[in-house]
This record gives C-alpha cells, structure tokens and sequence, in this order.
C-alpha cells in the first residue's frame, strides 16, 4: 500500500507542476508520462482523470491546512473562538493562495473541485467543533447535520464573492452569520 501511496503522490507532484506552469487545460497525462518514465497506464492505474488528480492534490493541501488548524485551536477554551480561528485562518491562507495562483489555474469548473476537496477536508472539523460547543452549553443547534452542511455552504459561498470580488471582506460578515446560527438564545 505504502508504495502505492507513494506513486501518487509522485504523479500528483509533477501533475501539480504542470499545472501550476501551463495550467489545467494545457497540461496532458501524455508529457507528465514522458516526464516521469511511465506509461500513461500506469497514471491510470493510480488515478481516474486528470480531474481526479487535481482533487488528490488540493485535498493533500486542504488535509494539511486541517491538521495545522486543528494544532492552533487545540488550547483555545471556547468553541465559539475554534470556529472563529478556523473561519480566519482559512480566508487569510485562501487570500494569499489566490493572489499567487495563476489564472489558468483559477478556472470554475478547478474551482469546484477545490471547494469539495476543503468541504470534505474540514467536515469532521466543523462537526467536532460544533458538537464540543453544544456540550458546553455554548451552542444550540437543532440539527446537528444540517448546521454543518448549512456552515460549510456559507463558507463554500463566501469563497466565491471573494473569487467574483478580491476587494471585498465576506468573511466577516461570515464570522457574525455563524456566530448567530450558533448561540443560544
């Protein structure tokens, strides 16, 4: 399994090269094969498209990101504050990421995937602070489930208005929307 696992991550690194170099379209499983030695069955063997490639990659990124996250918030005593930090450090870390990142690989449809990959990636982490707050009598939710899908649409959206709008500071007004979707009354 190790092995496999490493394969992947070598055509994931070098599928992430090309795209962060001629963007997503232009890069083909053809000229990573030839640059790495392998057969494009071999690519295929460890992924299904390209499409699948781009998600592994943003997905190692967004795991990444949690893991630090979640190192952060560990300490902190309110539940209210952990979602706050993981709100902020997200947006601050998506802002400087989409300043750098070049146009092509900014496409919508990459855009979506990306959106998956840190949904997923932060799921369990919205669920646990969420869960961490009620039993703190911080939180009143009347369904667990649908207040985290409901949380991770509102950020899904905010990071578009900024992708529409770099100008603009939706994640504000974000942190004040989850606040009051979260507090007992």
């Amino acid at each position: 399994m190790k092995a496999d696992i490493k394969k992947r991550n070598e055509i994931a690194d070098a599928f992430k090269r090309h795209f962060l170099h001629f963007g997503f379209k232009k890069t083909t499983v053809d000229d990573v094969a030839a640059e790495l030695g392998m057969s494009k069955k071999t690519i295929y063997r460890n992924f299904d498209s390209k499409d699948d490639i781009f998600y592994f990659i943003i997905s190692r990124k967004a795991k990444e990101r949690r893991v630090m996250i979640e190192k952060k918030i560990k300490n902190f005593d309110s539940a209210s504050a952990k979602m706050e930090e993981m709100i902020s450090i997200n947006f601050t870390k998506f802002r400087q990421i989409h300043k750098r990142t070049s146009p092509a690989f900014d496409e919508r449809f990459q855009a979506e995937i990306a959106a998956g990959a840190f949904k997923e990636a932060f799921n369990q982490l919205v669920s646990d602070i969420i869960d961490e707050g009620v039993k703190k009598n911080e939180f009143e939710v009347c369904d667990h489930d649908i207040t985290v899908r409901y949380i991770q649409a509102l950020i899904t959206e905010t990071v578009k208005s900024i992708r529409e709008d770099h100008s603009s500071q939706p994640e504000d007004f974000l942190i004040c929307t989850v606040n009051k979707l979260l507090k007992k009354q």
